[in-house]
């Protein structure tokens, strides 16, 4: 299985023998501030080559949806979080495993002057 999740990769699609491909794509790349028309159309180019070249294109959200399934094999995979679940990290009664108990807190970021 092959997947990729930039456009810049698209030269990798069947180079790997892979019996399935995919192509994740979770934002419009073209749209970066300050990006030269030259690159967006470089980008546009290997997009296209990965949306019709790969088996399945995982859209994040409606917009991308609408906009890369033009081939007919996008679905929609929005973000999401199981709250409840990560939630409990915070409760006294989690356990820490010991491994990452034993790690000292990140310091705090300091001002260089």
């Amino acid at each position: 299985m092959l997947f990729i999740w930039h456009p810049r990769y698209s030269n990798l699609l069947g180079e790997f023998g892979e019996a399935v491909s995919c192509y994740y794509v979770d934002e419009e790349f073209t749209s970066y501030y300050g990006m030269p028309e030259s690159e967006k159309q470089q980008i546009r180019a290997q997009e296209e080559v990965l949306l019709r070249g790969v088996d399945l294109v995982f859209a994040n959200g409606s917009v991308l949806l609408d906009q890369k399934n033009k081939h007919g094999n996008a679905s929609d995979v929005p973000m999401g979080v199981d709250f409840g679940l990560f939630s409990r990290a915070l409760l006294e009664e989690t356990a820490v495993p010991s491994d990452l108990g034993a790690m000292r807190p990140p310091e705090s970021a300091t001002s260089v002057t």
